[in-house]
Formats: structure tokens, sequence, C-alpha cells
């Protein structure tokens, strides 16, 4: 990839500058397109490892074919089809929202004020310092708003569910959370999933109101636990 030029002298000149005081730097907040971040994290790859790190390599990791991936890196492909910035990105250890746009992760500390107990209780923390992160930032976040009350009293009209894919296909980091998901016959769902005694491949779709049967031996296609709520 071309390199950045910086001379510690002045401010930023662009690339066609030449000197001797010049130094060849990378300079991440300066790349523009996906192609340059492509590339970057190409580059990082490529260095890090005792073997160096090839577009052959890249295509055969992350499935993407050879000549697409070549043409992404030299930046004839303005966008490119289906999930393929998702999986490049994979790859090269980055993140999907990274390559596309550039964006970095985004969170915020909220008090932890108590706790919840019994009875639908809760109860103030002795220390005032105690705080819980929020994160803002998935690089592969969906949202499903509510409709009716099929899911009352846990979700109800009007409300807003986000949930995240970044663990779709490792079901069994989302087993107890309550997860879109889909079974391996295309059916969308909203459910809390939870083990299957009869087989370890198979799941228990728990329903939040109790007139809907739970469903049971259920085959999953992707599971997506769900991060955050807004309320209508």
């Amino acid at each position: 990839m071309s390199e950045t030029l910086l001379d510690f002298n002045s401010t930023f000149k662009p690339p066609e500058f030449q000197s001797g005081m010049a130094v060849r730097i990378y300079c991440p907040h300066m790349v523009t397109t996906w192609n340059d971040r492509l590339r970057a994290a190409f580059e990082e790859k490529r260095k890090s490892g005792r073997e160096r790190f090839t577009a052959r390599m890249l295509s055969d990791v992350s499935g993407v074919p050879y000549n697409s991936v070549t043409k992404y890196l030299k930046g004839n492909t303005s966008q490119p089809r289906g999930d393929r910035v998702r999986r490049l990105a994979e790859a090269l250890d980055h993140t999907e929202q990274w390559i596309r746009y550039g964006d970095q992760p985004e969170s915020f500390a909220v008090r932890l004020l108590g706790w919840v107990g019994a009875a639908e209780s809760w109860h103030p923390l002795d220390s005032e310092d105690e705080y819980v992160e929020i994160s803002l930032y998935d690089e592969d976040a969906i949202a499903l708003e509510v409709r009716g009350m099929s899911m009352a009293p846990v979700y109800n009209p009007g409300d807003v569910i986000v949930c995240s894919r970044k663990y779709g296909h490792d079901i069994s980091r989302a087993i107890g959370k309550d997860c879109v998901v889909q079974t391996t016959d295309g059916e969308l769902l909203v459910k809390k999933l939870l083990r299957d005694s009869s087989s370890s491949k198979l799941f228990r779709l728990r329903s939040y109101n109790t007139s809907i049967e739970d469903r049971e031996q259920v085959a999953l296609e992707w599971a997506a636990p769900v991060s955050l709520v807004k309320r209508a």
C-alpha cells in the first residue's frame, strides 16, 4: 500500500511530498476509503507473522475468490458483494465495521446503583463508585420492532430489540439468553434459548407468553442474543 509521508517540522504533507526529513509512517486516521483500510489491515497482517501473508492466503482463509481479493486491494471495486467484507475482516483480525466505515468502538459508563433480588425489589449498593460499561458498538447488530402482545410482559408493543449476530454461529455462547434465531427450516423467531436434553445439536426455545408453547428439539442456523432494549 502507499504510505503517508510526514515531516516532523510541518503539518501533513501529501504522498507526493519528498524530502530527506520525511519519515514514512502509517496513520490509520488518515485512511479514507474501505479499500485503504483493507490494504492497511492486509499490510498489518502481512508484517505481523513469521510467515509472509499473501493475497492468495487471504483468499484461502476468507473464502473470497483470489481475483476479487486482488481487485479490492488495488481499489478497483467500489463495493463488494454479499458478506465478503465481513469475511475479509475476520481473516485479517479486524471488524467489518472498521473496514467499511473506519468507526471505532464507542461506549460509556453508567453508575451501578444497586441490585435486584427476590420479590422484584432492588437494593442500593454500599459503594457509589461502581460502574458498568455500555457499548454502543457492534459490527453486526440487528434490530427488531415489537408489534402486538405476543411477547408480553417481557417485551411490549413499540419496544425495539437490538441483537448481536457477533456470535451468531457459536450458539453455545447464547444459551440462557433472549435471542433472535433462525431455525434450519428457515423459521425466524424471538425466544429464550435453552439446551435440549435429547441432543447437543438441538435446542429448546422458551416462549415469553405462557399461552404459547415452548419449542422442543429445534435445530438452529444461528442465534443472536439480545444486547439492548429501547422501550417504547
